[in-house]
């Protein structure tokens, strides 16, 4: 999108990109434009041998579903995601790697799930990597849930303020290699940061803030 532009449906998704096999990457970037959809702000889904690029700088909201919601196939060779506040009825952002490669998404503003999860971001058994970069995560059961069910690593690294009403505040979970976790704030109706490493590697959890469980 370009600067000053806006964008606020009536029905369905506000953006709606779609990826068909034998099709090429998927790119999509907002200039700081405010987008909000009757169900989900931003929706992806890519089923070609390709990557997905999403840069948002604006505000994205979805009033019934997700704020963002990016899905990778089978075939796709992984995602980059970035974005700036995003509020979804259910979930800030949910992402989910199916494909080969890596996932890595980085939310730079604040992610608030209504009714579930600031984040939810799930790497299959077929991918690799899973690093998540995040200033506040806000949702009604976590502030943020990942899990790692990839070949690679694990990394979370939570800046601001982790959030969960009614769970957890950070809730990781790795199948993979090596799992850490470096947080500032992080407050949970349960546990401020529950982490749960079953994969071959070590497990790193850093706290330089205020953890509250109960």
């Amino acid at each position: 999108t370009n600067s000053g532009f806006g964008i606020t449906t009536a029905t369905g998704a506000a953006f709606y990109i779609v990826s068909a096999a034998g099709n090429g990457d998927i790119t999509f970037i907002n200039n700081g434009s405010p987008i909000t959809g009757a169900t989900t702000g931003i929706a992806v889904t890519q089923n070609s041998s390709s990557f997905i690029t999403v840069n948002s700088t604006g505000t994205v909201s979805g009033n019934t579903q997700h704020g963002m919601r990016i899905v990778a196939g089978a075939s796709s060779t992984g995602m980059i995601v970035t974005s700036n506040d995003t509020t979804g009825a259910r979930v800030g952002i949910y992402t989910r790697n199916n494909g080969t490669g890596d996932m890595q998404i980085t939310s730079n503003g604040t992610a608030t799930g209504i009714g579930t999860f600031g984040l939810s971001l799930y790497n299959s058994p077929t991918s690799a990597n899973l690093t998540v970069t995040s200033n506040n995560a806000i949702g009604n059961v976590s502030g943020m849930t990942v899990t790692n069910s990839g070949t690679g690593n694990l990394t979370i690294s939570s800046t601001g303020t982790a959030t969960g009403a009614n769970s957890f505040g950070i809730q990781a979970t790795n199948r993979g290699v090596d799992l850490s976790v470096a947080a500032s704030n992080s407050y949970g109706a349960i546990d401020g940061i529950r982490s749960n490493n079953q994969g071959t590697g070590s497990s790193l959890i850093v706290t330089y803030g205020t953890i509250v469980g109960l």
